[in-house]
């Protein structure tokens, strides 16, 4: 893409992973976030990594997550993904 928000002025990345399943988990001091692959044939998602945050950075993650979004819809067209079209394993 030749947008601004591709980071390409970011340093070097320590790998990089196309995540399709998300899982998320929490307790009262952090939010743990597995990213990962499912294929069709297979039961359980090949976790990829995880991102392990605080509440407070947690939200700044959430927020960045949202105005990307929102830029993205801006640009492209809006998403509609409702409930029904969450994959299995990217449930909350």
């Amino acid at each position: 893409m030749d947008t601004p928000d591709d980071n390409e002025a970011d340093g070097p990345l320590a790998g990089t992973w196309y995540a399709d399943r998300f899982r998320v988990g929490r307790n009262a001091f952090e939010f743990k976030i597995d990213c990962g692959h499912e294929k069709p044939d297979e039961v359980l998602m090949a976790e990829y990594f995880r991102v392990i945050a605080n509440p407070i950075h947690a939200q700044q993650l959430f927020r960045l997550l949202g105005t990307a979004l929102v830029h993205y819809c801006d640009a492209y067209g809006v998403t509609d993904i409702g409930a029904d079209t969450i994959p299995p394993g990217s449930e909350p």
